[in-house]
């Protein structure tokens, strides 16, 4: 198993649990059960047999109180959460989620999805090399990278436009977000009006 520290390096578990302060047989009295090999009178190695551990029972319990507190939790911790939309907008755009909604804009322009990926992939570059977010590129600039970019592509390199694309079942949109609000709402009271 293995964690990431950055998003270039994945390390073992293990490394951050040594950082962590535990020691090796600390990481494995915690996280590992330790098996018994015993010789038996045929000079054969031999273990106990535990039916707990093939069965799944406390597993499965340890998941269900587990998932039920999670639980709990949640329902305790979302009613107050207050979001600061101008935070949420920059950290939204600064990790170029609008790339995939250039690549889309490049294939409706009739660019073959392979050559609209290549070029993303150089504009994204770009914008790192120059500390910018995909909306900051000036035009000219754009249409170096493709002729088929035009002046309309800040639409959908806006953080509305990208949502705003995704107009389909279960989709982004506020149309379709409104429509699985309803939707939910309604699930909502059939199932009260079900339940004892």
């Amino acid at each position: 198993m293995f964690v990431r520290i950055d998003r270039r390096r994945k390390n073992p578990v293990s490394t951050l649990l040594l950082a962590l302060g535990l020691n090796q047989e600390e990481i494995c009295e915690t996280y590992f059960q330790k098996v018994d090999y015993r010789l038996n009178e045929d000079n054969k190695w031999s273990t106990p047999f535990y039916p707990s551990r093939y069965r799944g029972v406390k597993p499965l319990f340890d998941l269900v109180d587990t998932l039920k507190d999670c639980l709990y939790a949640y329902s305790q911790m979302v009613p107050s959460i207050k979001c600061n939309r101008e935070v949420m907008e920059i950290a939204a755009i600064k990790g170029f989620s609008t790339a995939t909604d250039l690549a889309d804009y490049l294939v409706k322009k009739g660019t073959p999805f392979r050559d609209a990926h290549e070029t993303v992939g150089k504009v994204v570059s770009y914008a790192i090399d120059e500390q910018l977010s995909l909306p900051d590129i000036p035009l000219e600039k754009l249409a170096q990278f493709s002729s088929s970019i035009k002046a309309d592509v800040f639409k959908v390199l806006s953080l509305e436009g990208s949502v705003e694309a995704r107009n389909h079942v279960g989709g982004t949109s506020p149309t379709q977000v409104m429509k699985a609000i309803e939707s939910a709402k309604i699930d909502l009271k059939t199932r009260e009006s079900e339940s004892p």
